[in-house]
């Protein structure tokens, strides 16, 4: 997958009616917005997250390398999910 295929699968999670506690409204997550500040993810919705990402992109997310860091601005949670998919990609 590249870069924009992740980011539009990532918006589709977030905005998902299958993800019970998530169903945003993505319309306003840009690359630099913060999934922590901004949208205000809590934690049952960041677990909820990183269980609809490995299901979505088939990875396994090592809870000890996880911070809140790859929550802070939406782009970093791309790079990650492209760096655990064999993608790689320069910070926005």
């Amino acid at each position: 997958m590249d870069r924009e295929e992740i980011r539009k699968a990532l918006l589709d999670i977030l905005c998902s009616k299958d993800q019970m506690s998530l169903q945003l409204d993505t319309s306003d997550i840009k690359d630099d917005t913060s999934l922590l500040s901004d949208v205000c993810l809590d934690s049952i919705q960041i677990l909820e997250l990183v269980v609809a990402i490995e299901n979505k992109f088939k990875v396994c997310i090592n809870t000890e390398e996880i911070t809140l860091d790859i929550f802070d601005r939406f782009s970093d949670l791309v790079e990650y999910i492209g760096a655990q998919t064999g993608g790689s990609y320069e910070k926005i």
